[in-house]
């Protein structure tokens, strides 16, 4: 019997880990599910296509796109950034530390500027594409329009886009760089 102990052990500490090893291979994969059978092709340079989970609301972005002229897949990639698609950000059950909400993860003053609730997520797809085609407007280049959005326009007027902090330069090259967008 105090034989079979050590082996016990050394069998649970073995399945458990192989059940850490496969849940964090999942959890990994959950980004990088392939694209639905209808999504459009990534554009020329892009490397980037909306996962399985952004299915519901990818009519809703290509026509918010076409409406206010955005590059192909960029609000599809900036929501992406912005909720990772997730039911419980999309809801709103999680914001964000700046409590942000909902799928373009508006903070409740943007929002209501915007006039939308953010929780409704097609009210906010085509907000994010009306406010992205305002920020072009203000601004003139995607990467001010990413950085304004992510940083603030008033920051981003005051201080310039070589002032802004290293988590918006990710956003905006991340951004832009996975749909080949210079």
């Amino acid at each position: 019997m105090t034989r079979a102990l050590p082996v016990v052990v050394v069998l649970a500490i073995a399945i458990g880990a192989a059940l850490f090893v496969y849940a964090r291979q999942a959890r990994a994969s959950i980004d990088e599910t392939p694209p639905p059978p209808n999504a459009p092709p990534p554009e020329p340079g892009s490397t980037w296509s909306a996962p399985a989970r952004a299915q519901p609301y990818l009519g809703a972005i290509a026509e918010a796109e076409t409406r206010y002229s955005l590059p192909h897949n960029l609000l599809a990639r900036q929501l992406y950034q912005e909720s990772r698609y997730r039911a419980d950000i999309i809801s709103g059950a999680t914001s964000s530390s700046a409590g942000a909400i909902g799928i373009a993860q508006f903070i409740p003053a943007t929002a209501a500027e915007l006039g939308i609730d953010p929780t409704d997520a097609f009210a906010s797809i085509d907000a994010a594409a009306r406010y992205d085609r305002q920020l072009f407007d203000q601004f003139g280049s995607w990467d001010q329009v990413l950085a304004a959005y992510n940083w603030g326009p008033t920051k981003l007027a005051e201080k310039g886009l070589a002032a802004a902090p290293r988590e918006t330069v990710a956003y905006y090259s991340g951004i832009l760089g996975d749909l080949g967008i210079a």
